[in-house]
């Protein structure tokens, strides 16, 4: 496996495997906002203000959510 790095930041921007394979992953700031698997899946993701993930979308259209009690910092649902 060949890992590639965002300039920068340090972060892995994709990961190339045998016979041209790549997964790449594009961030914003500190958040992954979206992945991209080696057969072209992709994965997007969505966070609060306090950088938890609240949902993820995937390619077929189907999503799940995630709430957040802030003040203890648990997951809810």
């Amino acid at each position: 496996l060949n890992f590639i790095y965002e300039l920068g930041t340090g972060k892995v921007k994709a990961i190339k495997g045998p016979n041209e394979t790549m997964a790449e992953y594009k961030f914003q700031g500190e958040d992954l906002i979206q992945s991209k698997n080696q057969w072209g899946y992709v994965i997007k993701y969505k966070y609060d203000d306090y950088h938890n993930l609240t949902r993820i979308d995937f390619q077929d259209g189907k999503f799940k959510t995630l709430t957040y009690n802030t003040d203890r910092d648990w997951v809810t649902s």
